[in-house]
């Protein structure tokens, strides 16, 4: 633009739409204003990996659920207790404690439970893969994959006239019930258990934390703790555990956006782990943020 297009163009704005903006055709165009001041929008980056905009990446998160974490320390599972993540990949059984949890129950022929779950595992080369189970009620459903060795996740595709699972259902090992490695609660229609693996060729950021704790009566208190088996110092994966956030909340809700994402490689265990000081606490917790 010359001297004179500018002078033109700072004495009469309305010239601004012809004289000022035009794209690499020459062609006009137009930006919205407030007097004379550009309206300008920018889109956070974690929004655009929402909206797919930003390619290789997808949005993450992981809910965990314990509705009876005494004094001692338990992980952020539903079923309760410490998970143990599977030593070797192999076959898998699924069962429910409700015979409403079967597509093809005998007395209604549909069960008013969930009918068919989708599994999200890896296997032992930390690779993603997915699974359709139909359950059969009471009766253990073995998978047809025999290499599940990290349970990502797991979750309703169809359910009956409830909605949501009429039992508690248990992803165990297979021919056994003392690992249990997913876990489905009486009317829910995923697995709340916040406890991942990043997977082949990924890396996580995780962006954000939640944690709360409450109960029946008041003064429960209990001590958050994200861990992974990675030490970023020395940049290694681990075999055990290393904390990266924790706190300690009293009948209240805490969350936190992370100034400088945790960043996790492929191969590392994730969880989060509770710790209460009094009996009865009810708690849950979030993780968010994204992998490339």
């Amino acid at each position: 633009m010359t001297y004179d297009e500018t002078m033109d163009v700072l004495n009469n704005p309305d010239h601004i739409m012809s004289s000022a903006l035009l794209d690499e055709t020459g062609v006009a165009y137009g930006i919205k204003h407030v007097n004379n001041k550009p309206r300008v929008s920018a889109t956070p980056y974690l929004y655009d990996i929402a909206e797919g905009n930003v390619s290789g990446h997808t949005a993450w998160s992981k809910i965990g659920y314990n509705g009876d974490v005494d004094v001692g320390t338990e992980d952020m599972i539903a079923q309760g207790g410490v998970y143990t993540f599977p030593a070797a990949q192999g076959q898998m059984d699924i069962v429910s404690s409700s015979a409403e949890d079967d597509p093809e129950k005998a007395d209604t022929n549909a069960g008013t439970g969930i009918h068919t779950v989708t599994l999200y595992y890896l296997d032992n080369t930390f690779a993603e893969k997915s699974i359709d189970i139909n359950l059969n009620g009471t009766a253990a459903v073995a998978t047809s994959a025999s290499d599940i060795y990290r349970v990502q996740n797991m979750r309703a595709k169809v359910c009956g006239t409830g909605g949501a699972a009429a039992g508690n259902i248990t992803l165990s090992e297979h021919g056994g019930t003392t690992y249990k490695y997913g876990y489905i609660a009486l009317g829910q229609t995923r697995m709340r258990q916040c406890v991942w693996t990043v997977p082949l060729g990924k890396t996580l950021y995780v962006t954000s934390i939640s944690f709360s704790v409450g109960g029946a009566t008041k003064e429960k208190t209990a001590v958050f703790t994200t861990l992974a088996k990675y030490d970023n110092k020395a940049d290694a994966i681990r075999n055990f555990f290393l904390p990266y956030t924790e706190v300690t909340i009293e009948d209240s809700a805490y969350h936190r956006e992370l100034e400088i994402p945790t960043k996790l490689g492929a191969g590392v265990d994730l969880k989060v782990q509770v710790r209460g000081l009094v009996a009865d606490c009810v708690c849950s917790c979030t993780l968010r943020g994204w992998t490339e």
